[in-house]
C-alpha cells in the first residue's frame, strides 16, 4: 500500500464526489426523494424549503438519519382516485414538503378469529408523493396556444381563465342551450367537496352530466337484471368465512392488493380457492385450482355446472322456492309470467290446494314479505288451468340447461367434462361457497349472460346471504349527505334532514320507504326524478353512440349477435323515443362544451380516434380540471390545475370492502397556483354570476349564491362543506372534521340507507363481517325486482326476441372484424388507470413500456422474439407495441394490462384505437319492471374484450 501513492488520492476524490452527492441529497426534504424534489423547489419558490447546515464529517450516517427526520405526521388517504380501495396513511412532512407516506394499523379487529384490515395500502399509494411533485403536473392555469393536441400552452391567470370560460359557457347557453355543455363525471370520484362541487355546479347550470359506470366496465348489468342490485358486495373479511372461493375473472393480487390477504388467509385456514380466468394471472398461481376457459365462454361453463347440480340433485330446494322466481308460473307458449290482469302480481302452483296462488312480496303484492304461510309452491310441473297450459320457470330452465351438458361445454370452453363435474360438486357441497366476480366480466359483450349464470349457481345452492357465501361484485356504504348536497337547490333540505336525524332512525326510516310499497329501484328512480328533473343525465356509452361518432362504427351488422331481427340503431331509436334510455343533448342538438375533471376520456374510450374525428370539432370549449397532464388534457383548450388529495379536504368514496369512511387532509399547501375543486368551481360560479348580471341574464344572475347555499360555503371552505356532508349522513352524524383529521378514519355506524349505488342490504355489526343481501334471506324482505325474488326469467319483449329470457350461452361477437386473435385486457398492478403510467418508480418494476402478452406458441409461429416490436391490426386500424412472450396465455389470445396513455404509443395510437367498445343493443331497455336507467344502475356499457385482431412483426 505504501508504494501506491495514487490510491489515497483517488479515494479522496471519490469521497468528495460522494459528499457532494449526499450534500445535495440532505438539503430540503431529505435524501430519500431530493433528487426529484430539488428541481421542484427551484421551480416553485413558494415552498420555502430551508437549507440545513453543512453536513458533518459523519456524512453517511447523517444522510441516513436525515431520511428519518420530519417536522410532523398527518393522516391522509388517496381520495378522488378510482382505486376501489380505501387506505389510511401517515404522511410525513418536512420543510413544507411531503417526503413519504406509510401504511398504518388503525383498523379495529372485528372478531378474534377473523383477520383484521391492517395494514391497508399498495405500491401506488406508497409512492403517491411522486405524483404530487411530478414533472407532468400542471401548477398554473394553461390556455391552449396553437392547434388542439399539439401540447403548446400559454400561462394564464385564474381571473383570466375563469372569466373567459364563464363568458364562453354563457355564449353556448344562450345560443344552443345548457344541455349542450357536457360534464364527464368519469371514474375518479369521491363523496366529498371535490365531486360535490362538480355535480352541484353542472346541475345548477343545467348541463348534461355523463355517468361513465357502464362505459368503463364497472357496472354488472347481469346483477341488475337478476337481483335488482348492480353493486352486490360486503366487507372483504367476509371472504375469510368462505369454505370454497371462486375468483371468476378476478385478480385480487393485482387489483385488490389491500384486501387479497383475506383470501390467502382463508386458504391457509383450509378454504379452497379456485381461479377461473383465460390467462394465468398473479392470483391464479396461488389458487388451489386454475380453470382457463376460452375468452368469453364463461357462461357455458357456469350453465354446465348448473346442469350437474340439478341432474345430481345438489340444489337447495327450500331456498329456491322462497328466494327465487323459479317456482313462478309461466305460459310456455309465450315465455311470459302468469300475471294478474297485467299487474306485477305473480303465481305459483300450491301443492296442498292444487291451484295457482298469488305470491307474496312481488312488486304489486299487498304482502311485503317472502315468507310462505303454509303454502307449498311446486318447483317443477305442467298443468292445464282455465284453458291455459302452464308450467314453472324451473321447468323451462331445466330444458335450457339440458343443452349445456359438461360435454357440450367442453367443446366450447376447452374445459374437460370431469373438471366441470368436480367443480360443480365441490361448490354445491361446500358449507359456504362464494363467487367473487368483481368487474372483470363486464368487459365482454355477453357479460350479462355470464353474470346471470354465476348468480344461478349461488342461488341453486342456497349460498346467497350466507356468511362467506353467495355472489360478490363490489358494494358501497351510504354517504347520503353527499348525495343530498349534490342534488339540493338550497340549504332548506338541511332542516328537514336534521329533524329526521334527531329521531336517531333516519337510515331505517328511509330503508322502510325504499323497501315498502315501492321496490328499491322505483324509490331510487323517484328520488332521481324529483331531484334531477330538468337536469340532463345520460350515460357515456349512450352519448358516445348518439353524439361521439360511434353510431357509424357500432352499426356494422357483422359485429353483433346475429339473433337480432332489428338493427342496433332501430333499437336505440325505439328506446330513445319511448324514454327508456335518456339521450342528452337531444339528437337534434350538438354538443358545444366538454368539461372533465381528473378523468381521461380520450385514453379510456374504445375507438377514441372517432371521438377526436367526430366529436371534438363540434366543441367550442374543452376544459380539463386535473392535477396531471393527460392525453385528454393535451386536446383541451384550458387545463386548470387541481390540488392533489394531499393538498385538499375530501372524503374517499366508501367501497364496502372496508367499513370505514376515510378522510383526505390538506397536509400541505397546493403547489403553484393549483386549487381544490370546490374553490375552482366557486370561482367559476362567481364569474358566471358576474357575467350574467352584466348581460342582464336573470336566470344565472344568482348562480354563485345558489351554488354556495346563499354564501354559506365560500371558495376556500371545503372543510365546512365536508362537515355538512358528515352531519347529513346518518352513519357519521356527530362526527367532526377535527376528529377526522386526528384519526383519519371513521367506522360506519350502519349500512341501512339505500341509494343509487349503496345497496349492501345487510346490517353492519361491529362484531361480524358484513355478508350482503341478508335483508332478503334472513329478514325475508322482497328483492328489488319485479317478482320480489332473485329473478332468472326476464320476459320483456326484446329479451324474448333474442332468446335471452333465461340465462344462456352465446358465443363472443366479432368486434373489429373476423380475425384470428382475441384481444383482452385487465387492470394493472403498476397504476390505477393512467395516473401512474409515467411514474419512474413504478416503471422500474416492469419493463417500462407498453407490452402485449403473446402465447409462446403464437410467437414461435409468427417468428416474434421477446420484446420485439409488433403491429396489431383489424378493420379499425393498428398500433405498435412491444411483445412479451408468455406461457400464461392460451393460443389465439392476446392480453395487455390497460391504462397506457396514447402518447406512449407511436402516432398516439394505443390499443384502444382498435377496440370499438361494443354496446349490446339489449341494454338500451329501460322503464320495464325493475329495469330503470338511472345513475349507477342499469345502463348501456361498452365492452372491449370481444375485440378480434391479428399481429405481425413491425
Amino acid at each position: 500500500m505504501a508504494g501506491s501513492p495514487s490510491r489515497p488520492h483517488r479515494a479522496a476524490a471519490h469521497l468528495t464526489s460522494r459528499r457532494e452527492f449526499l450534500r445535495r441529497g440532505v438539503q430540503g426534504a431529505g435524501a430519500l426523494y431530493l433528487t426529484r424534489l430539488l428541481p421542484i423547489r427551484a421551480k416553485f419558490a413558494h415552498a420555502q424549503t430551508k437549507l440545513p447546515k453543512a453536513p458533518s464529517p459523519n456524512v453517511f450516517e447523517d444522510a441516513y438519519r436525515s431520511r428519518w427526520t420530519w417536522d410532523r405526521i398527518e393522516k391522509g388517504t388517496h381520495g378522488w382516485l378510482n382505486c376501489a380501495s380505501a387506505c389510511e396513511f401517515d404522511l410525513y412532512i418536512k420543510n413544507g414538503l411531503i417526503v413519504r407516506e406509510e401504511q398504518t394499523a388503525a383498523y379495529e379487529p372485528v372478531r378474534s378469529d377473523v383477520p383484521d384490515f391492517n395494514p391497508r395500502g399498495c405500491n401506488k399509494g406508497s409512492c403517491f408523493t411522486n405524483l404530487v411533485y411530478s414533472s407532468s403536473r400542471p401548477i398554473h392555469p394553461l390556455r391552449r396556444a396553437g392547434d388542439r393536441g399539439k401540447n403548446r400552452w400559454n400561462r394564464a391567470s385564474w381571473d383570466e381563465a375563469v372569466t373567459d370560460i364563464a363568458r364562453r359557457l354563457l355564449d353556448i347557453i344562450e345560443k344552443d342551450g345548457a344541455e349542450c355543455i357536457i360534464h364527464d363525471l368519469g371514474p375518479h370520484f369521491d363523496v366529498g367537496p371535490t365531486t360535490a362541487a362538480r355535480v352541484r355546479f353542472f346541475n345548477l347550470l343545467g348541463a348534461t352530466l355523463l355517468d361513465s359506470w357502464g362505459e368503463i366496465g364497472d357496472l354488472s348489468y347481469g346483477a341488475a337484471l337478476t337481483m335488482g342490485i348492480t353493486h352486490v358486495g360486503g366487507t372483504s373479511d367476509n371472504w375469510y368465512l368462505s369454505d370454497f372461493i371462486v375468483l371468476w375473472n378476478f385478480n385480487p393480487s393485482v387489483t385488490r392488493i389491500p384486501d387479497a390477504h383475506f383470501l390467502w388467509e382463508a386458504q391457509y385456514r383450509g378454504s379452497t380457492v379456485v381461479s377461473i380466468s383465460p390467462e394465468q394471472n398473479a392470483s391464479s398461481i396461488h389458487a388451489d385450482y386454475w380453470i382457463n376457459p376460452k375468452p368469453g365462454t364463461d357462461a357455458a361453463l357456469a350453465l354446465a355446472m348448473a346442469h350437474v347440480m340439478i341432474e345430481e340433485k345438489l340444489i337447495n330446494r327450500d331456498f329456491i322456492a322462497e328466494q327465487t322466481d323459479l317456482p313462478f308460473l309461466v305460459d310456455p307458449a309465450t315465455g311470459t309470467f302468469l300475471r294478474k290482469e297485467g299487474q306485477d302480481v305473480y303465481y305459483v302452483w300450491d301443492a296442498p290446494s292444487g291451484n295457482p296462488i298469488e305470491t307474496p312480496g312481488s312488486k304489486a303484492s299487498e304482502e311485503r314479505t317472502l315468507r310462505w304461510r303454509g303454502q307449498q309452491p311446486v318447483l317443477e310441473g305442467e298443468w292445464d288451468w282455465e284453458g291455459r297450459h302452464i308450467t314453472t320457470v324451473f321447468t323451462l330452465l331445466k330444458r335450457e340447461l339440458a343443452r349445456w351438458t359438461p360435454e357440450q361445454a367442453h367443446s366450447i370452453t376447452g374445459i374437460h367434462p370431469d373438471t366441470i363435474r368436480s367443480l360443480a360438486r365441490r361448490f354445491a357441497g361446500a358449507k359456504s361457497a362464494l363467487i367473487i366476480s368483481s368487474w372483470g366480466a363486464n368487459r365482454y359483450y355477453h357479460s350479462d349472460l355470464m353474470i346471470r349464470s354465476r348468480i344461478l349457481l349461488a342461488a341453486l345452492t342456497g349460498n346467497i346471504g350466507r356468511p362467506g357465501g353467495g355472489f360478490d361484485v363490489i358494494g358501497w356504504f351510504p354517504v347520503e349527505g353527499f348525495e343530498f348536497l349534490c342534488a339540493a337547490e338550497d340549504a332548506g333540505l338541511r332542516g328537514s334532514m336534521g329533524m329526521m336525524m334527531q329521531k336517531k332512525d333516519l337510515g331505517r326510516n328511509l330503508f322502510r320507504i325504499a323497501t315498502g310499497r315501492q321496490t328499491v329501484a322505483e324509490f331510487l328512480y323517484a328520488f332521481q326524478k324529483e331531484h334531477f328533473e330538468g337536469r340532463p343525465l345520460t350515460f357515456n356509452s349512450t352519448f358516445n353512440y348518439a353524439h361521439g361518432g360511434l353510431r357509424e362504427v357500432l352499426n356494422r351488422k357483422e359485429y353483433h349477435d346475429p339473433s337480432y331481427r332489428k338493427s342496433m340503431d332501430d333499437i336505440f331509436k325505439e328506446a330513445a323515443e319511448r324514454g327508456e334510455t335518456p339521450v342528452y343533448p337531444a339528437l337534434s342538438k350538438t354538443p358545444r362544451a366538454w368539461f372533465t375533471g381528473g378523468n381521461n376520456v380520450l385514453r379510456r374510450t374504445g375507438d377514441y380516434p372517432v371521438l377526436l374525428e367526430k366529436l371534438w370539432p363540434k366543441l367550442d370549449l374543452v376544459v380539463d380540471v386535473n392535477f396531471k397532464m393527460t392525453f385528454t388534457g393535451m386536446w383541451s383548450d384550458y387545463v386548470l390545475p387541481a390540488a392533489t388529495p394531499y393538498e385538499k379536504v375530501t372524503l374517499k368514496y366508501p367501497i364496502s370492502y372496508v367499513p370505514y369512511l376515510h378522510f383526505s387532509s390538506r397536509v400541505v399547501s397546493p403547489l403553484g397556483e393549483s386549487k381544490s375543486e370546490w374553490e375552482i368551481y366557486s370561482l367559476l360560479a362567481r364569474a358566471i354570476q358576474e357575467e350574467a348580471r352584466r348581460r342582464g341574464n336573470m336566470k344565472y344572475s344568482d348562480f354563485h349564491d345558489r351554488f354556495s347555499f346563499g354564501g354559506r360555503f365560500g371558495p376556500g371552505e371545503e372543510e365546512k362543506v365536508c362537515q355538512e356532508i358528515l352531519t347529513l349522513t346518518y352513519s357519521t352524524m356527530g362526527t367532526t372534521v377535527k376528529e377526522m383529521k386526528r384519526k383519519g378514519i371513521k367506522r360506519f355506524r350502519n349500512s341501512m340507507f339505500v341509494s343509487y349505488h349503496a345497496q349492501t342490504h345487510s346490517d353492519l355489526r361491529r362484531d361480524q363481517p358484513l355478508s350482503p343481501c341478508q335483508d332478503f334471506t334472513l329478514h325475508k324482505k322482497p328483492w328489488p325486482t319485479a317478482t320480489g325474488r332473485v329473478q332468472f326469467l326476464i320476459d320483456q319483449g326484446r329479451f324474448r326476441e333474442v332468446g335471452e329470457s333465461l340465462p344462456t350461452f352465446k358465443p363472443p361477437v366479432n368486434a373489429g372484424g373476423r380475425f384470428p386473435f382475441r384481444l383482452t385486457s385487465g387492470h394493472t398492478r403498476w397504476s390505477i388507470h393512467s395516473i401512474w403510467r409515467d411514474d419512474p418508480v413504478l416503471l422500474r418494476l416492469q419493463r417500462g413500456v407498453p407490452l402485449l402478452y403473446i402465447s409462446a406458441e403464437d410467437a414461435a409461429r409468427k417468428h416474434i422474439q421477446d420484446f420485439g416490436l409488433v403491429r396489431v391490426f383489424n378493420e379499425l386500424g393498428s398500433f405498435e407495441i412491444h411483445a412479451k412472450v408468455s406461457p400464461q396465455l392460451q393460443p389465439g389470445q392476446l392480453f395487455l394490462f390497460h391504462a397506457w396513455e396514447p402518447y406512449q404509443f407511436k402516432r398516439h395510437r394505443s390499443y384502444k384505437s382498435i377496440q370499438p367498445g361494443m354496446i349490446k343493443p339489449l341494454h338500451f331497455t329501460g322503464r320495464w319492471g325493475h329495469l330503470h336507467q338511472i345513475m349507477g344502475q342499469a345502463q348501456p356499457g361498452q365492452h372491449v374484450n370481444d375485440t378480434l385482431c391479428d399481429f405481425e412483426s413491425a
